[in-house]
């Protein structure tokens, strides 16, 4: 409110229309707006730096002490915490980890951290959803590739038996498996999915998240803030395809 308030009004004490609304003066100069950042979505964004830098780091004493006092969900994240007091901010950070993972996938090394059913590790889509009915029959739905091997072949973990119209899945699912194999004397990796190296950003996350929509797709942006015109004229051109895209 405060950046809005002095965008239009300046430091003077007399109120003044704002002209524009505020999610439109939050876009890019290319796609219509002003380049303000928002705030509030680039702290989310920083805040998540915090569950990146907890995938990537071993043996350091933040990390130590976040999952020695909250817990360990899974190798990548700790519990989320529902006590309503007492947890500090990492509580808070833990609830964008649904947000953050949703780009996330694998590098497969020896397989004890990424799991084999619900971990998008194999191609873009996990196992649990092109397998459902074999999803179903898994013993351990949270088990690990290296759980579902037995030396250099898939030994994957069922409850029960399999009934005789369940086998067309089953030998699909290793016949994609079959070109497949695990480089025990490696480690498996956790990337992000938007940057090409597979390392997360701030800038990349919040330009994800920001889901940047052109105001209109017709008008040509880059001429309003590269014309050679008085600013009162560049604004007053601005404004009116702002108001009216």
């Amino acid at each position: 409110k405060i950046r809005r308030d002095f965008l239009w009004e300046g430091n003077s004490e007399k109120h003044k229309y704002h002209l524009v609304e505020w999610p439109k003066v939050l876009l890019p100069k290319l796609q219509g707006g002003l380049g303000i950042k928002d705030l509030a979505l680039h702290n989310k964004c920083l805040l998540m730096k915090w569950l990146w830098r907890y995938t990537q780091e071993e043996h350091v004493l933040w990390k130590d002490v976040v999952s020695a006092k909250h817990g360990i969900q899974s190798h990548w994240c700790t519990s989320l915490s529902k006590a309503p007091y007492g947890v500090g901010v990492w509580k808070h950070i833990c609830k964008l980890w649904e947000k953050f993972s949703q780009h996330k996938h694998f590098t497969v090394g020896n397989g004890l951290h990424i799991r084999f059913w619900k971990d998008k590790w194999l191609r873009n889509t996990v196992l649990m959803d092109d397998y459902p009915s074999l999803f179903n029959l898994a013993r351990d739905p949270d088990s690990t590739i290296s759980q579902n091997r037995d030396g250099t072949t898939w030994s994957i973990m069922f409850r029960r038996n399999m009934q005789d119209w369940e086998f067309n899945d089953l030998i699909k699912l290793l016949q994609t498996l079959q070109s497949f194999s695990l480089n025990t004397q490696a480690t498996d990796q956790f990337k992000w999915g938007i940057t090409g190296d597979g390392n997360y950003t701030v800038s990349a996350a919040y330009k994800q998240s920001r889901a940047f929509n052109a105001v209109t797709d017709h008008w040509p942006w880059k001429l309003i803030w590269k014309i050679k015109l008085p600013p009162k004229i560049v604004c007053f051109v601005g404004l009116h395809y702002m108001k009216h895209a």
